[in-house]
C-alpha cells in the first residue's frame, strides 16, 4: 500500500486505512503522527519494505508479498553485480555507482550519499538515482539518521541485505506466477478495476499482465 493516497488512483494507502476514505491531510492528529513513525519503524525492525516502488510513490510491501515483488523484478539472483545490471540496461550510471557504494559501505544516510556524489539537498540527481534503485527493488529504507534538532534523514541499504529471507524466497517464484499473486492481492481490494491500471503503476508491459486476468479474457472474447 501507499503511505498517502493519490486522487484518482485506485491504490490502498495507510492513511486511508487509518483515517478513512477521503480524509484530508489536514485531519492530522496523534494517530497520524503514529502512522508517520511507521514508515521508519517498520523497515528498521525488518517488518516491511518501505521505499518508492508502486507508481514511484512511497510504498509499503509486506514480508509475505515481498518475494513476489522481488521475483517480478527478476531479483531471485545476485544483488550486488551492479556492472552486470548496468550492462543489461537496468541501471543508469549514477544508480550503478550508488549501488556499488552501498554494497561496500553498508547502510548509509541519504545525506552522506548526496555528499559522496557531489550534490546537496533533496530532489537532485542523487535522489533520482536512489528512486531508480528503489523502483528496481535494489535499495530501500532501513532506518533513520538522527540529526539532532533537524528532521531525521533516511538511511538506505540493499534490499537483499535488509531482507535476505525474502530474496531467497523470491527464487521459488517465476515472474509470471509472482505477478499473478500480486494482481490477485490487488483485485481482492479492487475487484472491478481494469488490470491495466495496476500494471501501469507496477511498470508492467501489456505482455506482463497475467494471462488469466479479465483483460486477457476480454481480448480473447473480442471485447475492448
Amino acid at each position: 500500500c501507499w503511505l498517502f493516497p493519490r486522487r484518482g488512483s485506485p491504490m490502498p494507502s495507510l492513511w486511508e486505512h487509518l483515517k478513512g476514505p477521503g480524509a484530508s491531510i489536514e485531519d492530522w492528529d496523534d494517530d497520524a503522527w503514529r502512522m508517520w513513525t511507521w514508515k521508519d519503524d517498520l523497515p528498521q525492525r525488518r517488518l516491511a519494505f518501505y521505499g518508492r516502488l508502486v507508481g514511484r510513490r512511497p510504498t509499503f510491501v509486506s514480508l509475505a508479498l515481498l518475494p513476489c515483488f522481488l521475483a517480478d523484478r527478476g531479483r531471485g539472483e545476485d544483488l550486488e553485480d551492479a556492472a552486470r545490471l548496468y550492462a543489461d540496461g537496468r541501471l543508469g550510471v549514477l544508480a550503478r555507482d550508488v549501488l556499488l557504494h552501498l554494497a561496500e559501505a553498508g547502510p548509509t544516510p541519504a545525506s552522506v550519499i548526496r555528499r559522496r556524489f557531489g550534490t546537496r539537498g533533496r530532489g537532485g540527481r542523487v535522489d533520482r538515482a536512489l528512486e531508480e534503485l528503489q523502483v528496481a527493488l535494489l535499495v530501500g529504507h532501513c532506518g533513520i539518521e538522527d540529526r539532532g534538532g533537524a528532521w531525521p534523514g533516511v538511511v538506505y541499504d540493499l534490499v537483499g541485505r535488509v531482507f535476505p529471507e525474502a530474496l531467497r524466497a523470491a527464487g521459488d517464484w517465476d515472474p509470471p506466477t509472482a505477478r499473478r499473486a500480486i494482481l490477485d492481492r490487488y483485485r481482492g481490494r479492487f475487484p472491478d478495476v481494469d488490470p491495466r491500471i495496476p500494471a501501469r503503476l507496477l511498470g508492467w508491459r501489456p505482455s506482463d499482465i497475467p494471462g488469466g486476468s479479465p483483460l486477457r479474457a476480454g481480448v480473447r472474447a473480442g471485447r475492448p
